[in-house]
């Protein structure tokens, strides 16, 4: 089982290293693809999937790295405020 988990590990590095882009990037990417070609439901999968992740990888960031993680990586903050804005839209209708 570790040597599947670590076959799997080295899989999705080489993926992220030969497109050069995060899941979080992607996910980012494809909402934005996905909201001007009008399919909104695919937009807010993505939209949703990207934010989940921060959110599932943020206890692991050490907290030197934290500040920057959350606020300062463009991609995250740009996910992040959408997603914060879609949550309060939703939660308004």
């Amino acid at each position: 089982r570790d040597l599947h988990l670590s076959i799997r590990r080295q899989r999705q590095m080489c993926i992220r290293d030969r497109y050069g882009m995060s899941r979080v990037e992607l996910c980012w990417l494809v909402h934005q693809a996905a909201q001007a070609g009008g399919r909104h439901e695919l937009a807010a999968i993505a939209l949703a999937s990207g934010a989940d992740w921060i959110d599932r990888a943020r206890p692991h960031v050490p907290a030197a790295f934290l500040e920057s993680f959350m606020h300062r990586h463009p991609v995250h903050q740009a996910l992040l405020a959408r997603s914060a804005a879609q949550r309060s839209g939703s939660a308004a209708a």
